[in-house]
């Protein structure tokens, strides 16, 4: 990698993604010189950058390149070759690298670094930030790196004055010049591997291909303790098995004998909805003491989370990283967490009628999402509308699934897919086949236009909604709860129509607008 020196002109092309952005903060924070240039800039990213003074280029452009001048460019994984920005830079044969490279090169490599990274196909961005929120709690000053944002905050990042780097660890691959997952490139100190599942369809071939990256990951970290595992996921538990991760793993799981041989310093006990307090407990077993932490932040994943978490603060005292060794001060630093914004994020509340969106997109996600929802809404009809936006949702690997998760909500209504010419056509999803596979209370849509007007003339009071995507959604989540969930006339031209009712709609669902009680959302 090109010599990095803080007089150096770093130019990020692609500042607009959530990754991209944060490690151009960070670098500027440190007092880096930098610039960038994205298709498009909208807020929050477009807000965030200008109030870091953050020059940017809209749109790309090769001119953009010869303006700025730039010493070393850093291009984000969606850019390929044939992009008439990157062409400009490799034709002027300028340095370039990749976020994860840079943010390994300037932030990581110190030789008294404790980098903890939290890894695992669901749960990365709330056990990362939820950790750092505790280490504040307490005291200390770590830095931190996460794809999502802190409820409360407006960045996924911070530059602390401690040891301690948390970083978000993705599996996802680095850029086009670097097919390897962008988490082989952080120097971990400890990691931390929540779960295993097939995913990111467009890289990985199979599941096997998804394991042997956390092998990879973990390959490095010494001692075996530091490497934290859900001892619970069977995709973990095969790779132990099978010895492709270290002898002497730290496990934390819900309390399973089968698990006798190996150290296992915290069980998740159970995570159950307490209607009183209108939060979660999730008791904890840590060493030989029992802690329950009450939280907001819901459902046995979130468990699972804080059983990740504390497993990691006990390697943290044991290696004598953090000051505050009590336990109990960790319960109470967790339970003022606030959570993730767009996991599960209220957005608003009209005529008893509840709307929130998740970010869940893998159909495991979604389908602990529909659970959180049915414990803590029981007398809620459930609406989950399901935006298909990601590579892999784009794709029909997942269907079954989908539909398995989706057949626990009252109704589901599912977005348009946009089509990816790169997916051979057998291999695309089709809302309509899922759709059917749901059953009779699922609807496809073909315009986020029509989704929305099907909420509004058939929304009641007792009704909740749920918005699954990890995109904008067409904003849907910002506009429905400001408009009165009326009936629409009919449209113009009958055959724009969308459907306008699910078979037996005034039927089915359980809570039937009976629940009247207007209370606080978790």
């Amino acid at each position: 990698m090109h010599k990095i020196a803080k007089t150096d002109h770093i130019y990020f092309m692609g500042i607009a993604g959530t990754g991209m952005g944060s490690v151009a903060g960070l670098l500027r924070e440190a007092g880096y010189r930098v610039s960038g240039s994205d298709q498009q800039i909208y807020p929050p990213m477009s807000d965030l950058l200008a109030g870091l003074d953050i020059p940017l280029y809209t749109p790309y452009a090769a001119e953009n390149i010869r303006v700025a001048q730039p010493d070393l460019v850093v291009v984000a994984n969606a850019l390929s070759r044939g992009h008439e920005e990157l062409e400009a830079v490799l034709q002027a044969q300028i340095p370039y690298t990749s976020f994860p490279a840079l943010l390994g090169e300037v932030f990581l490599r110190t030789p008294d670094a404790v980098n903890i990274v939290v890894s695992g196909t669901h749960g990365k961005s709330t056990t990362s930030a939820w950790l750092a929120w505790i280490l504040q709690q307490l005291g200390e000053s770590p830095s931190y790196f996460i794809g999502g944002v802190p409820k409360g905050g407006d960045k996924g990042y911070h530059l602390g004055k401690g040891r301690v780097f948390i970083l978000e660890g993705d599996e996802y691959d680095t850029a086009f010049f670097d097919k390897k997952s962008k988490f082989l490139h952080y120097n971990p100190t400890l990691v931390v591997i929540n779960n295993i599942e097939y995913d990111h369809a467009d890289i990985f071939p199979n599941l096997e291909a998804v394991q042997q990256a956390f092998c990879e990951l973990a390959a490095p970290v010494v001692p075996p303790a530091n490497i934290i595992v859900n001892g619970d996921d069977v995709h973990i538990r095969t790779l132990c098995a099978q010895e492709r991760l270290p002898q002497g793993v730290t496990c934390f799981a819900t309390d399973r004998r089968d698990l006798a041989d190996v150290s296992t310093p915290v069980q998740l006990q159970r995570s159950v909805y307490q209607p009183g307090r209108k939060q979660w407990a999730h008791e904890l077993r840590c060493g030989a003491e029992n802690y329950t932490i009450y939280s907001p932040n819901g459902g046995a994943h979130n468990g699972a989370n804080l059983a990740a978490i504390f497993s990691v603060l006990l390697r943290l005292r044991e290696l004598e990283v953090i000051r505050c060794g009590d336990p109990q001060a960790w319960v109470q630093a967790a339970a003022t967490f606030p959570g993730v914004k767009r996991r599960q994020e209220f957005l608003g509340q009209v005529a008893n009628i509840l709307f929130f969106r998740d970010f869940a997109h893998h159909p495991s996600a979604v389908r602990a999402m529909i659970r959180f929802f049915r414990d803590a809404y029981p007398d809620y009809r459930l609406f989950c509308a399901f935006d298909p936006k990601n590579a892999t949702s784009r794709r029909s690997v997942f269907e079954p699934q989908y539909a398995e998760a989706f057949m626990h909500s009252d109704f589901t209504l599912l977005g348009p897919c946009q089509v990816d010419a790169r997916i051979p056509a057998p291999q695309r999803m089709d809302t309509k086949r899922l759709a059917a596979g749901v059953g009779a209370h699922c609807l496809a849509f073909d315009s986020i236009v029509d989704m929305r007007r099907f909420l509004l003339a058939n929304l009641r009071p007792g009704d909740c909604v749920v918005m699954f995507s990890c995109g904008a959604f067409s904003q849907l989540g910002e506009q429905v709860p400001h408009e009165p969930p009326l009936r629409h006339p009919a449209p113009e031209h009958p055959s724009s129509a969308p459907p306008t009712s699910f078979s037996s709609l005034a039927s089915c669902g359980r809570g039937g607008g009976k629940h009247v009680l207007l209370a606080p959302p978790l």
